[in-house]
């Protein structure tokens, strides 16, 4: 049966939609190419902001294409690494911040720690008194160290003092070429007071009373006994008691 008019149209309008898809090899291998280069031009140019220099080749085009975009790459990548790195940085410096803090911290409480621990120092010694010059024996006991205290006394022509404790400072030396101190412990302050008003009006011979100082104290004494000794000499005719002084000044810390 023939075809009408009508469908006869139809078909050649249907075969005019259909024909481009049914392309010979080449040329659909030829129009390929030309859409990609289209894209790649649109795309590359539009990332480069550049224009194609004229009578560039594709493979000058497709080398430029590729350069620029490592160089991008490298470019995005630089600024990635110098962002990450300042983030690090500023997330270093604040935590090192945070530690300086803490530290500052604990240096204040442990000022203060030391502070209390040096006052109850000074506290428990406030009492004690240090003589200096009282012959020592090799084989001497607690028995005769109190023999010793009451000799004391009667040197300073003061009644007898009440104490808990006397013994040497330091160790013991093998040659007993010199004595060591004697450390007493009183029971009242006032009896220490007593003692170095005594002292200063007696001035038995060989014999000197002195604080028992922390390290801290003895610091300052040295510092003191420094200063009376450049006063001394810039100045020999100077009257003032220098010594009395320091134990004054000693004795003002030791009741703080």
């Amino acid at each position: 049966m023939g075809d009408t008019p009508r469908s006869k149209r139809n078909r050649d309008t249907r075969e005019q939609s259909v024909s481009p898809q049914f392309l010979t090899p080449e040329a659909d291998s030829k129009k390929a190419r030309a859409v990609i280069m289209a894209k790649s031009d649109s795309s590359d140019e539009s990332d480069i902001g550049m224009e194609p220099p004229i009578g560039e080749t594709s493979e000058q085009r497709t080398e430029r294409v590729l350069t620029n975009l490592m160089k991008n790459s490298e470019k995005r990548t630089a600024k990635l690494v110098k962002n990450e790195f300042k983030s690090l940085k500023n997330d270093f410096r604040a935590k090192f911040d945070t530690i300086d803090k803490k530290q500052e911290e604990l240096e204040a409480k442990l000022e203060q720690k030391s502070a209390k621990i040096q006052q109850l120092e000074r506290s428990s010694r406030k009492k004690n008194v240090v003589v200096y010059g009282i012959p020592e024996r090799k084989s001497e006991n607690a028995s005769e160290r109190h023999d010793l205290i009451d000799d004391l006394c009667s040197k300073l022509k003061m009644a007898a003092i009440d104490y808990s404790e006397v013994y040497r400072l330091g160790k013991m030396p093998i040659v007993m070429n010199k004595s060591r101190p004697l450390l007493i412990k009183l029971v009242r302050f006032r009896d220490k007071i007593t003692m170095f008003k005594a002292a200063a009006a007696e001035k038995p011979p060989g014999l000197s009373l002195s604080d028992d100082l922390t390290e801290e104290e003895r610091k300052i004494r040295k510092i003191l006994v420094t200063e009376k000794k450049r006063v001394k000499q810039a100045n020999p005719e100077y009257t003032c008691n220098i010594h009395e002084y320091i134990n004054v000044a000693l004795l003002f810390l030791l009741m703080l």
